[in-house]
C-alpha cells in the first residue's frame, strides 16, 4: 500500500514539473541590443522597420565608459524592441558611413505571438 501511495505522488510531482516545463514560454517580453558606436567618425545607426504597429524600437547612447569631455570615445547604441501586437515584422539596422554608405547591416525576422512574446531570427552583413 505504501509503495502505491508513494508511486502515486511520485507520478502527481513528475506530472507537474511536466507541466511547468510544456508552459514555460519559449519568447521573450522584449529584445535588447547593443551594437558599437563612435560618433566621431561620423557613421551612425539607422533602423527600419517593414511595418508598423507590431513592434516599438527605442535606442539609446551608452558612453558611460568615456572620460569627461572626451570627443574621441567609443561606446554602444541600445535598442530596444517590445512588442505591441502579435503578428510577423522584419527590423534592420544599418551602420552608415558619413557619405551614407552602409559599413554594417543587421536584419531581424520577428514573430510575436498572441501573448506578445518575440522569437526571432537574425542575418549580420558586412560591407567594406
Amino acid at each position: 500500500m505504501k509503495k502505491i501511495i508513494i508511486f502515486i505522488i511520485l507520478l502527481a510531482i513528475a506530472g507537474g514539473i511536466g507541466a511547468f516545463l510544456y508552459l514555460k514560454p519559449n519568447g521573450k517580453n522584449e529584445l535588447v541590443l547593443s551594437y558599437y558606436d563612435n560618433t566621431s567618425t561620423g557613421s551612425y545607426w539607422q533602423e527600419k522597420v517593414d511595418k508598423e504597429g507590431i513592434v516599438e524600437v527605442s535606442k539609446k547612447s551608452d558612453y558611460s565608459n568615456c572620460p569627461t569631455n572626451s570627443e574621441k570615445c567609443s561606446g554602444h547604441i541600445i535598442y530596444t524592441i517590445k512588442p505591441i501586437k502579435a503578428g510577423n515584422v522584419q527590423v534592420t539596422f544599418e551602420w552608415l558611413r558619413y557619405n551614407g554608405d552602409v559599413a554594417k547591416r543587421a536584419i531581424y525576422n520577428i514573430i510575436v505571438t498572441n501573448d506578445l512574446k518575440i522569437t526571432e531570427t537574425h542575418t549580420e552583413s558586412y560591407y567594406q
